[in-house]
């Protein structure tokens, strides 16, 4: 059921998959980006322009970019069709093609805009930062929350994101301009760390130190469901291609897979991991990627029910 690809020398933090599934992004502590070829299982290309700790991995709806950040507040954008192709020997390597500039801490989350052209950004500094991918303008800022925002999401179909934050609350805001749309606590008990949109865009869950995610319907002031099942709190929280299942990953490596109508949890593992920081769905389905507190990526095969 697990599998592993190796190459990080210290703790993987981010991870995500191309649309097209051919390739996985990592992004560790040893303040590299590693491009794997998922039949091989194989790196193909390392990109080693962070100075600190990544944090963070996003790629374009498009296929075209790469974005990535962490502990040293810059973020990079990279040619993703450059960086799934396996260097020339003896070719310089891939320089970022953008570096923006404009967060004053830590930069936790980024998603890029489903026309993949524009990029949200957030973290330490409590701001959501919005920028054109084409030219790495920071066309539209947006504040309000009164500490560490932990992800931002762009709605698929719609000009908005959604920020979870330390402060209890889920906060909802226009891609275009950065102007709040809806602030959500009801039934928030505790700093959250983690959001995630259905595929379809009418659903949001969110999780975090309460040890229980919450369903909301887009526009309710309240959340349909609040479910319990968590030992430890949930550092992440991933709709699967389909919309019919949930992912949700405990800080100490419990990872649950929930039916999303019954929410009937339908696998449960507890991962051989000190602690668990990110999963990403591949896009037929059928794997979970799982980092944490380990050099090496795992790599969950779903039975079919879980899918």
């Amino acid at each position: 059921m697990f599998s592993y690809l190796e190459g990080h020398q210290q703790p993987v933090y981010a991870v995500a998959y191309t649309r097209d599934g051919k390739h996985l992004v990592t992004g560790g502590f040893d303040k590299t980006i590693k491009i794997w070829d998922r039949a091989t299982g194989k790196p193909i290309r390392t990109l080693a322009d962070h100075a600190d700790r990544v944090l963070a991995v996003a790629v374009s709806a498009d296929g075209k970019q790469l974005a990535s950040s962490g502990l040293e507040k810059t973020i990079l954008v990279y040619d993703l069709v450059a960086a799934v192709t396996a260097p020339a020997e003896g070719a310089p390597p891939l320089a970022p093609r953008l570096k923006l500039a404009g967060h004053t801490e830590r930069v936790y989350s980024l998603d890029f805009s489903p026309d993949s052209v524009q990029l949200a950004s957030t973290g330490a500094d409590k701001t959501i930062k919005f920028w054109n991918v084409s030219d790495g303008a920071n066309y539209a800022n947006a504040a309000g929350h009164t500490a560490e925002v932990y992800t931002v999401a762009f709605r698929p179909g719609a000009s908005e994101v959604a920020s979870a934050s330390a402060d209890k609350s889920i906060r909802r805001w226009q891609s275009s301009d950065g102007k709040p749309l809806q602030e959500l606590t009801s039934g928030v008990t505790d700093g959250l760390y983690t959001l995630c949109w259905s595929p379809d865009g009418a659903r949001l869950v969110a999780a975090g130190l309460a040890k229980t995610w919450q369903l909301w319907n887009v526009g309710d002031e309240q959340p349909v469901k609040t479910v319990a099942g968590h030992r430890d709190y949930i550092y992440r929280a991933t709709f699967s291609p389909s919309g019919l299942r949930l992912a949700t990953l405990g800080y100490t490596g419990q990872l649950i897979v929930w039916d999303v109508e019954t929410i009937q949890p339908l696998l449960q593992e507890n991962l051989p991991l000190r602690s668990a920081f990110n999963v990403a769905w591949s896009p037929d389905g059928a794997q979970l990627a799982i980092t944490g507190a380990d050099p090496r990526v795992m790599l969950v095969a779903l039975p079919d029910n879980a899918r």
